[in-house]
């Protein structure tokens, strides 16, 4: 099998030699430490353990264009900055993946902030496409690697206005003025369907992700009953039309504890999601018992464990791998999110060679 027959066939519960291999990404003080460690200067985690080969359509959904990043002031080590978001943040001069920005201030904060956003998303825009999108095409669906339309942070209802708002600012408009938050989730629907019908007219990918980050470790931060009048139209219509050029599936990423939105992503037309993250309690073993083949899963491997010694990452990998081989699959064995520092390269590569060497 090829790395998109293989992936094409878990994905439909038919039948499959192995795997597929997807490592998943690691922070950049990660690759600082493996590249002392043995992973080669000039080669990415993917290149070194012969990754199943995937690409992404070369899109954006995003502000085109964006801002301006701008210095505002610097003060040490510091710097409050405008960034390409329109975000006005304090952020360190030296970036590390350790830290996040301090968010000072939101590009909406009304209706007016809102209008004038607008102007940066003309789904027309012959910038939002890259140049290696007519190869892409080209290849056609002869190709032999997975195919996969990134929205990024984008193609997205709820973790796209917290980008615009911020969460607090969000979290008051769901109350304050729910006909603004409406008309923000209607215009970027109309964006993505546009852009989306423009793409998968010239080339039908594998899947679509879309993105949210709308949990936390406990519960989502909005509750169902809002995801339902706000949301599920809105991926209804989504689902709709990506489904419409054959594209066989749409994915969500959200990070933290996701069980409460989950039936109402399969009610409003996505058929899987990831990273799973176990730290907040999510397990696929526990997910496919519940949702059989209904859900389709990447990612459950705690990266947490991948810090400790061997018998503790065989007993993490080893169960997922042997139950969803025995449950026709429908689930790619990945980190459950970046993989930070502390793990050494050498369990990390003793994570690929469980999966790597496990047959169905």
């Amino acid at each position: 099998m090829n790395d998109r027959e293989r992936y094409l066939a878990l994905m439909n519960f038919q039948y499959f030699d192995r795997f597929p291999l997807w490592p998943g990404g690691a922070w950049d003080e990660t690759l600082i430490r493996w590249h002392k460690e043995g992973l080669p200067q000039n080669q990415t985690v993917d290149e070194y353990f012969k990754a199943d080969k995937k690409k992404e359509i070369p899109v954006s959904f995003g502000m085109y264009p964006c801002f301006e990043r701008q210095v505002i002031s610097q003060d040490g080590n510091t710097r409050i900055v405008r960034a390409e978001t329109g975000i006005i943040q304090k952020e360190k001069v030296v970036f590390s993946d350790f830290t996040m920005p301090q968010f000072l201030e939101y590009p909406i904060k009304n209706r007016a902030d809102f209008e004038k956003i607008k102007e940066r998303y003309n789904f027309q825009d012959e910038g939002r496409i890259g140049p290696e999108f007519g190869t892409i095409v080209n290849d056609g669906s002869d190709r032999d690697y997975v195919l996969i339309l990134n929205g990024g942070r984008d193609i997205s209802f709820f973790g796209a206005l917290r980008e615009w708002c911020g969460i607090e600012n969000l979290s008051l408009l769901f109350y304050d003025d729910p006909e603004l938050v409406h008309d923000m989730m209607e215009f970027i629907l109309n964006f993505c369907i546009s852009l989306l019908s423009k793409i998968l007219s010239l080339v039908v990918p594998d899947v679509v992700w879309a993105w949210e980050d709308m949990a936390y470790k406990n519960a989502s931060l909005i509750s169902p009953d809002m995801f339902s009048e706000f949301m599920l139209p809105c991926y209804q219509k989504l689902t709709e039309t990506i489904k419409s050029f054959g594209v066989n599936h749409v994915f969500v990423d959200s990070d933290g504890n996701i069980e409460g939105l989950i039936d109402l992503w399969l009610k409003g037309g996505v058929d899987g999601v990831f990273p799973i993250e176990r730290q907040c309690g999510m397990d696929p073993i526990k997910l496919r018992k519940e949702y059989g083949s209904q859900l389709l899963m990447y990612g459950g491997i705690n990266k947490n464990i991948l810090a400790l010694d061997r018998q503790h990452i065989y007993e993490e990998v080893m169960p997922k791998l042997e139950f969803f081989a025995a449950n026709g699959s429908g689930y790619i064995p990945m980190a459950d999110h970046g993989i930070p520092p502390n793990v050494p390269f050498e369990n990390y590569a003793y994570m690929i060679e469980l999966i790597k060497g496990f047959r169905v």
